[in-house]
């Protein structure tokens, strides 16, 4: 083999190596990125929901009204509101579609969402705890887009970066 071709297949394979690893190095630091983003959410919705829900009168009505205007228009997997002693006053959950990304990408970049947390208070005296955790599928989309998008640009440097050391040979 000659030496041309030997430093050909070196550019080759140090070239896949830098693209994988920058692959995975994006991809894993995107996914953290949109974990930090939701926890951000979640601590800053729960805290301003919690504010809302201190200043307002206490009846059942209103509090479930509150906490179902929110959770209709914020993308929230679940709202949940207890009691100080533990009881669940008012619970939100999605229960519809999940994430279009496939099931083995989520598996094998999961996004973990730690849920906010806010105290609500009536006067003095607490009146219970609110914990928020944003739908995740929305990240999950996101991250596969990215993920599909990028791994297309790689390939088709790849193909092009083959195609020119083809005819340089």
């Amino acid at each position: 083999m000659s030496l041309i071709k030997q430093l050909w297949i070196a550019i080759g394979l140090i070239t896949a190596l830098s693209l994988g690893g920058s692959f995975i190095v994006s991809t894993l630091s995107a996914r953290h990125y949109l974990e930090q983003e939701l926890m951000v959410k979640n601590m800053d919705n729960a805290a301003s929901l919690a504010l809302s829900l201190s200043q307002m009168p206490k009846d059942d009505v209103t509090v479930a009204l509150q906490i179902a205007s929110q959770f209709d228009t914020g993308h929230y997997r679940l709202i949940r509101l207890t009691s100080p002693a533990g009881a669940t006053l008012v619970e939100r959950e999605y229960t519809g579609q999940a994430a279009t990304a496939p099931r083995w990408f989520m598996t094998l970049i999961p996004i973990a969402t730690r849920p906010g947390s806010a105290q609500i208070q009536d006067g003095w005296h607490q009146f219970g705890s609110l914990h928020v955790e944003t739908h995740d599928r929305y990240a999950y989309e996101s991250l596969w887009g990215a993920t599909r998008q990028l791994l297309w640009w790689i390939l088709g440097g790849g193909l092009l970066s083959g195609l020119i050391g083809t005819l340089a040979l």
